[in-house]
């Protein structure tokens, strides 16, 4: 019972901040959050607001739906294989679109829209992953990375900027590509690497994954400055040492991912203080994003 009236006081605590503050924000829709879960067997993305976690994809078969975006309409993007690959579409109401169609089996995955419409996504239609820009019915392909190397998981930084992951140098690192120029800018120690950059609004500072101290956590780049920002202590048998990822920025803090409490959930730190947002049964996991 403890659990639940815990749960519950979250959930409302959440609504309200989102609603006040989040329009345009990547994981929120109405004021509510969005992220993936596999509560009901299989991914599927839900809605956490003061009613509590409520489906909103019912994806046919063995086939799911995950990594949920809002977009600019006030639809939702996500990625989902109930086609039979990854392909990106949008809920609008209770009508879902395909809006990629990849040549052969290639498939598109991972949107992020920019603003005025057009989105952001991954694909390997070229026969590696690259970063693509669907604007209206044209798809351009962005990033064009040397040999076997590849790009993905690109996130808009503001105009003409765009944060994504490559392993272009031999290891997973985070660059900026402003017009046509690429720049990398996290440089780990050894081999250590970084992913995930999540661009903070209203600023040049970008959150980003690493495992530069042995284990994935999240970090901060201001400036030239690099802090760690989560400290996910202890270890499980299954899991091994507890970790955190996949961070998303929202008004006064981020949401993130983390096994801290023995499966994968959703949490939130706001200055100093973190608490975690969804409660998924025993088995079973909720997350921000969904990491390929």
């Amino acid at each position: 019972m403890a659990l639940i009236v815990l749960a519950c006081t979250v959930v409302v605590f959440l609504s309200i901040l989102l609603t006040s503050f989040s329009p345009g924000l990547r994981n929120t829709i109405s004021g509510e959050l969005l992220f993936t879960s596999d509560r009901d067997g299989k991914r599927e993305i839900y809605r956490l607001s003061g009613r509590g976690a409520e489906r909103i994809t019912l994806t046919s078969g063995d086939s799911e739906s995950w990594d949920a975006v809002a977009a600019s309409d006030g639809g939702i993007l996500f990625t989902s294989n109930r086609d039979g690959k990854r392909e990106i579409y949008r809920l609008i109401g209770d009508e879902t679109k395909r809006i990629t169609f990849t040549p052969g089996s290639a498939e598109s995955w991972d949107p992020a829209p920019e603003t005025g419409g057009s989105f952001l996504f991954t694909s390997n239609r070229d026969g590696k992953r690259e970063v693509y820009r669907l604007t209206g019915q044209t798809s351009e392909r962005i990033t064009f990375t040397p040999g076997s190397a590849e790009s993905w998981d690109a996130e808009p930084a503001g105009p003409n900027n765009i944060l994504f992951t490559s392993n272009r140098d031999g290891k997973r690192e985070i660059y900026r590509l402003a017009g046509q120029d690429s720049t990398r800018v996290t440089f780990t120690p050894g081999s250590a690497e970084s992913w995930e950059g999540a661009p903070e609004s209203g600023s040049a500072n970008f959150l980003f994954t690493s495992n530069r101290d042995g284990k994935a956590e999240i970090y901060r780049i201001t400036g030239s400055n690099t802090e760690r920002v989560t400290v996910s202590a202890g270890t499980s048998d299954e899991l091994g040492a507890y970790q955190s990822w996949a961070a998303v920025p929202i008004f006064g803090g981020f949401l993130f991912t983390s096994d801290r409490d023995g499966q994968p959930e959703v949490y939130r730190i706001t200055g100093q203080n973190s608490e975690k947002l969804t409660v998924s049964p025993p088995g079973r996991a909720s997350w921000t994003a969904w990491s390929e």
